[in-house]
């Protein structure tokens, strides 16, 4: 799609004014873009060859996103269209880099209703069966999150075709993240921003979840009372109960072993030899939620076993080896919790 720049210019202020009301506004409905686990056929048309040379973050793009309704339908959406990240918005991690969709009142009483801005993570290198893996071993982690809490980032898997301004189309598997904004109206919190926190302030129970989770991918790319650049938390977000108690959740989980994606690499400061060695780093004072949170990754294990042996688009030896990354983390929670209990922090 090509606009001229006054309607370019027209639809961005239409598509931006609409966004970011407080998640206190927003209606407590089903989200129907992540109610289910099926994998979603989108368009998305937008300038991606020139977002992927500039990587401005804060240049914004008019686009569109088009899919099918239930009904066979095919519905067209305005959206403003960023690229986004950190570390994969480097040329040399990612070749194309992850993207954030804003939506505008013309997403209402469609499947993206009630969406204002939308991550999308993509495939890294177009062209590489590793970076499709590397996606898709992330979008697992999220939903191993999902089958231990609902306190989680729900994420939505599909076939994204991006229609850039030159050459054919390109389609690759990407995954829509909720938004804090969305999350923290289904929770029923408030997000928090803030450089710092106290550990003592956080949800002990969920923070123990995290730290386990954290374990089972993995990963040692996180942190819950503080980094993250001018907000806190690394690769963590936080959200405020109305019955007290900070929820810090986790996001972000391309540097874990799951993934075991070729640019990770081990945190020396750790004593991290390679980046699919587990490190356990809980907290010490949360010691005593361990046995009732282990038993509650026990009674999971049949649900994530089962989720990656259906899990198609990954091919079968992938899915041995996440299958078998997972089988070792189930040893260690269950015949290794001394070495758990002697190796936490704080």
């Amino acid at each position: 799609m090509k606009l001229k720049p006054s309607a370019a210019c027209c639809l961005i202020v239409a598509v931006l004014a609409a966004r970011d009301l407080p998640a206190e506004n927003l209606p407590r409905a089903e989200d129907d873009l992540f109610a289910g686990n099926d994998v979603l056929d989108v368009t998305v048309t937008a300038p991606f060859m020139r977002m992927s040379k500039e990587r401005d973050k804060q240049s914004e793009f008019p686009g569109t996103l088009v899919y099918q309704d239930d009904s066979g339908e095919e519905i067209t959406l305005a959206t403003v269209v960023q690229v986004r990240g950190n570390n994969r918005l480097r040329r040399d991690v990612c070749r194309f880099p992850p993207i954030r969709l804003i939506f505008g009142d013309d997403a209402e009483n469609t499947l993206f209703q009630n969406q204002r801005k939308l991550k999308v993570v993509t495939q890294c290198n177009h062209h590489s069966n590793d970076f499709k893996n590397y996606l898709l071993k992330e979008y697992l982690a999220y939903r191993f999150f999902n089958e231990i809490t609902d306190r989680s980032y729900r994420v939505r898997l599909a076939n994204i075709t991006y229609q850039r301004e030159k050459g054919k189309p390109i389609t690759r598997f990407g995954f829509f993240i909720e938004s804090k904004r969305n999350l923290a109206a289904r929770l029923g919190t408030k997000r928090l921003s803030t450089k710092e926190i106290s550990r003592t302030a956080l949800d002990q129970g969920h923070l123990n979840q995290v730290s386990l989770f954290q374990l089972m991918i993995g990963n040692v790319d996180w942190a819950a009372t503080q980094g993250g650049n001018d907000e806190c938390c690394h690769n963590t977000k936080l959200f405020e109960q109305k019955s007290g108690g900070i929820l810090a959740i986790p996001y972000d989980f391309d540097y874990s072993g799951l993934v075991d994606a070729s640019y990770a690499v081990p945190n020396t400061d750790l004593r991290q030899k390679k980046i699919k060695q587990r490190i356990y780093r809980g907290f010490c004072s949360n010691n005593n939620l361990l046995e009732e949170n282990i038993a509650l990754f026990n009674s999971k294990k049949a649900a994530i076993m089962s989720m990656i042996k259906g899990f198609e688009p990954l091919y079968g030896r992938q899915r041995s080896k996440v299958a078998y990354y997972m089988k070792g983390f189930y040893t260690t929670i269950n015949e290794r919790t001394t070495s758990l209990l002697s190796r936490c922090r704080g």
